[in-house]
C-alpha cells in the first residue's frame, strides 16, 4: 500500500510538471487513471461499463440525488475554509449539473448543452445514522496534506456506496484537484480539491474561483475522461463520448473560439477541459448519458442512500418493522404496519434498477396499504416508502 501511494504521488507530480509550473494544472486525474489501469479489477470494471455504454442508451430522466460529505482538512487558520464557502460549492454543482448556469452562452453553436439531471445535497445522516451537517473538519500538522494520499489517514472515507466523499485541503502549488473513477479502491474512491479552488466565495484563487474544479472532478467520478481523451494528445483516441470532438490540444486561460485540432473544431467551453472557470459552460448530451450510465451500473447504491434525509430514527424503525408481502409477487404487494396510526401520511414510489419511475396504484386499509404495479414487467424494482421524517427502500421482485 505504501509503495502504491508513493508511485501515485510521484506520477501526479511528474504529469503536472510536464506541462510546466507556470500554469496551474487543472487536475491530477490522468496520473491516477494510468496507475489504476495496471490493476485487472479496475480494467474489468471499466470494460464492463464501456460494453454497457455501447450496448444501450439510458433513457430515464429521473433526477438522481447524490449525498455529499465534505472532509475539510486544515493546518492553520489560513487554509481553513468557512461553511459558506462549502455551501457555495454545493450550489455550483447543482447549477452546473442542472444547466442552470448563465454562462451556457460560452458554448459555441453546434455543441450540445445538457441538463444532466443530477443534484447534490450535503449529507444529513452519517454512516452510523446520526445527524450530521455533511461537513467534517480535521486539523493536521502535515504540510500539503493532500499532495499524495496522507489525507486518507487524517480523514478516512465514508462508505462510497452512500456518499460522494470530497476532501478539501492543501494540495501544494501544482494541482487544483484530482479524482478517482468507477472501479477504484473503496478506501479512496472520491475526489480531492485544493482549498483555494473550492466554491465561489471566501478563500478562492482567481481564474479557478467559480467552483468549476469540483464540477470537473465530479465528472471524472462519474466516469468522464478529459475532453481530449487519454492518448497524450495524439488524436488516436478520444474521450469515448460520441458528441465531443476528437481533440489534440489542451487549452488554458480564456481562449477565443474557434480553434481546432485533429481535423475538427474543438469545444473550448466544456467542463472537462482546463480553461478558466469563467470560460466554461457545458456538459454535452453524450457526457450526460455516460455519467448517468455510470451511476446506474457502478454507483447504483447511491440511489438507495437515505443520507440526504433528516434523522427520524423512530419512524425509520417503524417502517423497517412493517411487513411487505408477498415478495416476489405477480405485481400486487401488501404493506402492513403495527397499528392504524402508523399508516398515516405514508407515500410510495417505485423505480426500476435503471432509475425509471414505474406507475403504481395504492389503496389504504386499516393498518396498511395494497400496492399494485399492474403494467410492470417481470424483474427487480425498488420500492421507496416515505413518511414525514423517514424513508426506507426495499427491493421487490415481480415474477413472470
Amino acid at each position: 500500500m505504501k509503495k502504491t501511494v508513493l508511485i501515485i504521488g510521484l506520477l501526479i507530480f511528474a504529469y503536472a510538471t510536464a506541462f510546466g509550473q507556470s500554469q496551474r494544472k487543472r487536475c491530477g486525474f490522468e496520473a491516477i487513471y494510468q496507475e489504476l489501469k495496471k490493476d485487472s479489477t479496475f480494467l474489468k470494471t471499466q470494460a464492463e461499463l464501456d460494453r454497457k455504454n455501447n450496448q444501450s442508451q439510458l433513457k430515464s430522466q429521473t433526477i438522481f440525488v447524490v449525498p455529499v460529505v465534505v472532509h475539510a482538512i486544515h493546518r492553520t487558520s489560513a487554509d481553513s475554509i468557512s461553511d459558506a464557502q462549502i455551501l457555495s460549492q454545493i450550489d455550483v454543482l447543482n447549477t452546473d449539473y442542472r444547466k442552470l448556469n448563465a454562462d451556457t452562452t460560452n458554448v459555441e453553436s453546434g455543441f450540445s448543452k445538457a441538463d444532466v439531471r443530477i443534484e447534490f445535497c450535503l449529507a444529513k445522516r452519517d454512516p452510523n445514522g446520526n445527524s450530521t451537517s455533511g461537513i467534517e473538519r480535521y486539523k493536521t500538522t502535515i504540510d500539503d496534506v493532500c499532495n499524495g494520499n496522507q489525507y486518507l489517514q487524517v480523514a478516512p472515507i465514508w462508505d462510497r456506496n452512500h456518499y460522494l466523499n470530497i476532501w478539501v485541503c492543501d494540495m501544494g502549488s501544482i494541482l487544483a484537484g484530482s479524482s478517482y473513477s468507477p472501479g477504484a479502491p473503496a478506501d479512496r474512491d472520491g475526489i480531492v480539491i485544493h482549498y483555494r479552488n473550492f466554491g465561489n466565495t471566501g478563500n478562492v484563487q482567481p481564474n479557478y474561483d467559480l467552483g468549476r474544479t469540483t464540477t470537473h472532478e465530479v465528472g471524472h467520478w462519474f466516469n468522464l475522461l478529459h475532453i481530449w481523451g487519454s492518448d497524450n494528445l495524439s488524436c488516436t483516441s478520444d474521450d469515448e463520448v460520441i458528441d465531443t470532438p476528437n481533440q489534440g490540444k489542451i487549452y488554458y486561460g480564456c481562449p477565443t473560439p474557434p480553434d481546432s485540432s485533429c481535423g475538427s473544431k474543438d469545444m473550448l467551453s466544456n467542463y472537462m477541459g482546463y480553461v478558466d472557470d469563467a470560460c466554461m459552460g457545458n456538459f454535452t448530451e453524450g457526457q450526460k448519458r455516460r455519467m448517468r450510465k455510470a451511476i446506474v451500473e457502478e454507483r447504483e447504491k447511491l440511489l438507495l442512500s437515505d443520507a440526504c434525509l433528516p434523522v427520524g430514527l423512530e419512524e425509520k424503525q417503524m417502517l423497517n418493522a412493517a411487513k411487505l408481502f408477498p415478495n416476489p409477487s405477480n405485481g400486487e404487494f401488501r404493506f402492513e404496519l403495527n397499528s392504524s396510526d402508523d399508516s398515516k401520511n405514508i407515500n410510495f414510489s417505485v423505480y426500476s434498477i435503471e432509475g425509471k419511475s414505474i406507475p403504481l396504484q395504492t389503496k389504504a386499509f386499516k393498518n396498511g396499504y395494497t400496492i399494485e404495479l399492474a403494467n410492470a414487467e417481470a424483474g427487480i424494482y425498488f420500492l421507496n416508502i416515505q413518511s414525514p421524517k423517514a424513508r426506507v427502500l426495499k427491493k421487490i421482485i415481480i415474477q413472470p
